[in-house]
């Protein structure tokens, strides 16, 4: 970038007393004869980028009043040079022009050159710097001149002591550049030398006009406001950030500070106060500019460029609003568009006559909308489409204490939570208990991970806090304040009531869920129900912070609320569930198990070698996300996992329809996010008075376009997925599946199909407007009777013009002349041209002449004047109703919303459906249907299966072939069933360390989870009854910032797993105890296996390495031994053993945990193996020598007291 410019944005210069010359108002005016050095550095600049632009190219700012740069006196180098040469008038003209010719479409040059057709000259500065009087040149003194006026540039932020009243009227204009009638140039003479010197100066920009600190880094304005410093830093309201009610999205400013400010940026520091915690993208005619601290943001976050100035200042022109604002939000910031919402003629006729203040003279300036990670929507600008196919959660907790309930001890404090994703409109309420772990919150965040959650600031608990600063400190996190944001639920419901979300056609229609929650007590209805009061809480901080972000109504009025319930039962062990599994229950998957069998993420945080990696072949987003749903949760019941088992079945025996349906689904955009979008832009569904209904857009006609292109391509693809079933409903009947002839078969009499029939309303559609015209243009010109209102302006038109036809033809009666003709366009037509000679003889005086050519004359009269209003009026009602057209037509489309998302819900479900069949085709090795049973047909629950393979684990992973492995819970080596014995049930598991006990264990937790998915898995066999929970303990990991050591994690996950696990459960412990001493860690895993084995009698796999474990079980009937075998060769103190891992599980127990060998591997030295090996036969030497002697003392003891 240049280090000089010649135009400073938003600047405020002394007033000149002429104002009808034409140029722009306060500028200065060179006139000198001899060259500057600015004219030469202006040649070198740089072609306009967005990231690179230079502060004088940009439109609609030069008299927006904002900046108030001081006048320097030039070097005497630069002196010289401007001595020296001669003449820079006409190159800078010449540079003026350049840098100003790319005007903005609504700027009022072109917009006069668009209606009249002639071509306006553009008046810069030096054009009138002669024809300015000596008087006039006094006006303008520099600095160090002596002159009171020059007080008012004392601050170049905005910030100005005196202000003339002249200048007041010269800021209101916000239009960036001044068209005027063109004047001669006269000659320069000597005398006028100094003068234009002087004005030169008031150009020139000094290599860094902002205060530089003592380590050479600028300093700009905002560093140096004491309002701005940590410590006086205050809310709108006076409180500082100490106070619990404190709110950081607001900022006190002083009224002293407010009053010196230039409109414009008083306008900046108003909105900033009641969005301080907010990015603000501040409209400045085609740009958005960012000023102060939020420019400092652009800079460093999207590598923009500062302009010149002792204020921070950086921008981009408006069509890089997607990009840019997209880069902001993924970084964690809260950004706010604040646009234009008048024209300069409206803001002339706003003012027109009034008394106001200043800085209510400018452009009127509103926040449309506030993004957040939470709260992104689809949009028309290209670069902010969302791309991530996840869910966007924001989450609103809060919480209250609970005495313990029935008696369980476990049970200390209750949850209302809401969560909403924006994206697709869909809110999920629930309310539940949990234990002072917060197990079955750590659970939901699991399913539902957030991307920002809301907390009721003062009412956190210690433990909520460390989840907060923990597992969730990278999330955004605000802190509302209790009552006036994070609502109770009572103002939650009023407020739902009125502001009419759910009225709809004049009658409030309250959703089911939310009807249900209210009490029956409450007349009025706004009352909640105390089961619930906590969950319509949650809602209200959801809707304040909606309402805070201007998208409330869009969102709440699609009506898409949704019951959470917590599928975690807090149950104890001697608790028998009823009727499991019952037709909805699901199995639980609790955040330690998800993060355990690395089912969603692996354990770096990616999803690379992840069972939902293994099995997403989705193809659409929408699909992705059902996916992830699908595995968080897997059924219970047999019914509905073998009914996907007979879809998969289906679909790969029958690839011909398979392969027909990934074609379709393949090209498939976010169907689910656009018709959210769609909605959101349908007429009514915005608050008829919300900002962005006012907002000047310069490229609307691109928004358009986008907005018409999406909608055409959501219909597109419903036709192309309708007609590909249509082809296939004769191969989907003979389905075998009920599920695929379900979702798949089209609703029509006598079928068994729930698909909705598209083709009416497709056919409607296709008719409704030009679609190629609408995608060319950017505008929807419906076709009759598609809009009343547009068929009733086109009629009026129609009817203007047929008497326009006839007025002009009884004109052609009167003066016997046929070569009238109506002349002009735009408000210059219905012109009578009428030959002159004509026109000489019979023109009457109720005639006015509105021009002439050779040869003719124009005239115009009452009834012309007349045919023109009229003409126009029926024109801007034709233009409303096609501007409106857009909306019309989207909300009759979202009439039938409920029919759209019903169809993207079924292809949901066939892309899932499809993915799970690409895994179950195996390519690694065999894959088995499994078979589930009905846990009340046996005694005992039960879980055999043959020749299994992890699932995660392929041969494109390992070059060797994976070991398959038995594994048999509840039955014998032979396979029959041993219903009245529980031995089988409980395995101990040994072997040496890296002998492929963990993935053993996970092997069996994730085929498990599979089968249940209703998915083959890769085995020769597999035969189980279904699980309503999986508990995993394995790892070894702390959890520092909770303050949380290893063994106390190891601890916690045990207590969760002896509370709520029930003889249905699959438990998975894997050296429980190794935190802590030898003694103390086999004597809690002893205890632990005791207990689970006698009283929960459930699934359980349990590692170890302690063979005095091994030695106290060993006579359980109710476990059994097994062990990862392996063949060794024997050593002894200086020959190691040679160890061979066979990876298979074979029962008994292993005599030795091979710790030697590890270390080997792990290449510690062989030094210290050594010395180890020494130590060991120490130890086991002088603990047989310890048993020796206490058997032989113990039988002395006996025989001496026998004596």
């Amino acid at each position: 970038m240049p280090k000089t410019t010649l135009f400073n944005y938003f600047i405020k210069s002394p007033s000149t007393k002429n104002k009808s010359d034409g140029g722009t108002p306060g500028k200065p005016k060179p006139t000198s004869s001899t060259a500057s050095p600015l004219a030469s550095e202006l040649k070198k600049k740089k072609p306009f980028s967005p990231k690179d632009r230079q502060a004088d190219g940009k439109e609609n700012a030069a008299t927006e009043n904002v900046n108030n740069p001081k006048k320097l006196k030039m070097s005497e180098k630069e002196s010289e040079m401007f001595e020296e040469k001669t003449n820079p008038v006409e190159e800078m003209e010449m540079n003026c022009l350049a840098m100003r010719e790319k005007k903005s479409p609504g700027s009022k040059s072109n917009r006069l050159r668009a209606r009249t057709g002639k071509k306006y000259r553009r008046i810069i500065e030096s054009d009138e710097d002669n024809n300015i009087s000596n008087d006039e040149d006094d006006n303008y003194k520099p600095d160090g001149e002596g002159s009171q006026e020059n007080e008012s540039t004392s601050s170049e932020s905005g910030v100005s002591e005196k202000m003339s009243s002249a200048e007041e009227e010269q800021e209101e204009d916000d239009i960036p550049v001044k068209t005027g009638t063109k004047r001669k140039r006269p000659s320069t003479s000597a005398p006028k030398l100094t003068q234009t010197k002087s004005k030169l100066l008031s150009f020139q920009a000094v290599d860094s006009q902002s205060t530089s600190s003592s380590d050479g880094r600028n300093v700009y304005l905002h560093e140096t406001l004491d309002f701005l410093f940590p410590e006086n830093v205050k809310d709108i309201e006076g409180r500082k950030p100490n106070n619990p009610d404190y709110d950081k999205s607001t900022l006190k400013i002083p009224q002293s500070f407010l009053a010196k400010l230039t409109p414009a940026m008083h306008q900046w520091w108003t909105i900033k106060s009641k969005n301080y915690d907010v990015i603000l993208f501040f409209k400045v005619g085609k740009f958005y500019e960012l000023y102060h601290m939020d420019a400092v943001v652009g800079v460093k976050e999207l590598g923009l460029t500062f302009m010149k100035g002792n204020f921070a200042h950086s921008g981009f022109p408006e069509v890089a609003f997607g990009r840019y604002s997209s880069a902001l939000v993924q970084k964690g910031y809260t950004i706010a568009r604040v646009e234009q919402t008048e024209t300069p003629e409206q803001n002339a006729q706003r003012i027109k006559g009034r008394s106001l203040p200043k800085y209510e003279k400018t452009l009127r300036r509103e926040v449309c909308r506030i993004t957040t990670k939470g709260t992104q929507m689809l949009n028309a600008w290209e670069e902010a489409r969302i791309h991530n196919h996840e869910h966007n959660f924001l989450l609103a907790v809060c919480e209250r204490s609970v005495d313990h309930l029935d008696g369980k001890q476990n049970i200390c404090r209750e949850f209302g939570v809401c969560f909403l994703d924006t994206t697709v409109g869909t809110l999920y309420l629930g309310q539940f208990h949990d234990d002072r772990y917060c197990s079955r919150f750590r659970t939901m965040i699991a399913h539902y991970y957030p991307c920002q959650i809301l907390f009721e600031k003062g009412k956190v608990s210690a433990e909520l806090h460390k989840i907060l600063h923990t597992g969730l400190a990278s999330v955004l996190q605000n802190g509302l304040v209790s009552g006036s944001q994070f609502w109770d639920a009572t103002k939650t419901l009023k407020t739902l009531s009125n502001e009419k979300y759910f009225v709809k056609d004049e009658e409030e229609m309250w959703p089911q869920l939310l009807t249900s929650m209210k009490s029956d007590t409450s007349a009025l209805g706004f009352l909640a129900k105390t089961e619930f009061e906590l969950a319509i809480s949650s809602l209200g901080a959801c809707v304040y912070y909606l309402k805070r972000c201007l998208i409330d109504f869009e969102i709440i009025s699609m009506r898409q609320f949704q019951m959470y319930e917590c599928k975690e039962e807090q149950t104890t062990v001697k608790e028998r569930k009823e009727e499991f599994p019952s037709l909805n229950q699901v199995m639980v998957l609790d955040s330690a198990t998800l993060s355990n069998l690395e089912i969603i993420q692996n354990s770096k945080g990616s999803s690379e070698g992840s069972l939902l990696e293994k099995l997403n072949h989705c193809k659409t987003p929408f699909g992705k996300r059902l996916l992830r749903q699908w595995v968080c949760s897997p059924p219970c019941h047999p019914s509905i996992i073998n009914a996907r088992l007979d879809a998969i079945d289906d679909l790969i025996v029958n690839k011909e329809v398979a392969s027909s349906l990934i074609a379709t689904l393949t090209k498939m955009p976010d169907l689910e996010r656009m018709l959210a979008q769609i909605h959101s832009m349908s007429k009514g569904m915005r608050q008829n008075d919300h900002p962005d209904s006012r907002a000047i857009l310069y490229e609307e006609k691109i928004y358009s376009k986008r907005k018409i292109s999406d909608f055409m391509c959501v219909l597109e693809h419903y036709e192309i997925t309708f007609n590909c079933l249509k082809k296939l409903q004769d191969q989907i009947g003979s389905f075998k599946s009920d599920l695929l002839r379900r979702i798949l078969g089209l609703s029509r009499e006598g079928g068994d199909g729930a698909f909705p029939d598209l083709e009416n309303i497709l056919s409607h559609w296709k008719k409704a407007f030009n679609h190629k015209k609408a995608k060319e243009t950017g505008k929807i010109i419906p076709n009759a009777g598609t809009n009343p209102e547009y068929d009733h302006a086109i009629c009026d038109l129609e009817s203007i013009n047929n008497r326009a036809e006839k007025y002009l033809n009884e004109q052609k009666k009167i003066f016997s002349c046929a070569k009238i003709i109506y002349k002009g366009t735009g408000n210059k037509r219905f012109q009578l041209e009428i030959p002159a000679d004509v026109a000489t003889r019979k023109v009457s005086h109720d005639y006015e002449i509105s021009g002439q050519r050779k040869g003719f004359k124009s005239f115009r009269t009452e009834a012309t004047k007349e045919l023109l209003k009229e003409i126009e009026a029926a024109e801007a009602h034709r233009d409303a109703a096609q501007a409106d057209s857009m909306a019309i037509i989207f909300r009759e489309f979202s009439k039938d919303f409920e029919m759209w998302k019903i169809a993207i819900q079924f292809l949901g479900q066939t892309d899932v459906l499809i993915s799970l069949s690409e895994f179950s085709k195996g390519a690694d090795g065999e894959m088995c249907r499994p078979e589930v049973l009905m846990p009340d047909e046996y005694s005992q629950p039960l879980l055999d299966v043959r020749e299994a393979r992890h699932p995660c684990v392929t041969k494109t992973i390992f070059s060797d072939a994976f070991i398959p492995n038995d594994t048999l819970l509840g039955c014998d080596r032979d396979g029959g069933e041993i219903p009245e014995c529980y031995s089988s049930l409980c395995m101990l598991l040994t072997g040496p360390n890296m002998g492929g006990k963990s993935t053993l264990m996970r092997q069996v937790g994730l085929l498990v989870v599979l089968a249940q998915l209703g998915c083959r898995v890769p085995a020769q066999s597999c035969r189980f009854t279904s699980c309503d929970r999986i508990f995993t303990r394995l790892g070894a990991f702390d959890r520092i910032m909770a303050g949380e050591s290893t063994f106390f994690v190891e601890l916690s996950e045990t207590s969760s797993i002896l509370k709520h696990a029930t003889k249905d459960s699959l438990v998975l412990l894997d050296e429980l105890g190794r935190g802590t001493s030898t003694y103390d860690g086999t004597a809690i895993a002893s205890a632990v296996l005791e207990d689970i084995a006698q009283n929960v009698r459930c699934r359980t796999i349990f590692s170890t390495h302690y063979r005095t474990l091994v030695d106290d079980v060993a006579p359980h009937c109710n476990i059994q031994l097994g062990h990862m075998a392996c063949m060794v060769e024997d050593g002894d103190d200086t020959v190691e053993e040679v160890l061979t891992f066979l990876y298979k599980l074979a029962s008994g127990a292993c005599p030795k945990s091979y710790g030697f060998h590890a270390a080997s591997l792990a290449s510690v030295s062989d030094d210290v193996v050594k010395l180890a090996r020494v130590k060991a036969a120490e130890l086991e030497s002088n603990k047989k020598n310890l048993a020796t002697f206490r058997e032989l003392f113990y039988k002395d003891v006996a025989e001496i007291g026998s004596v």
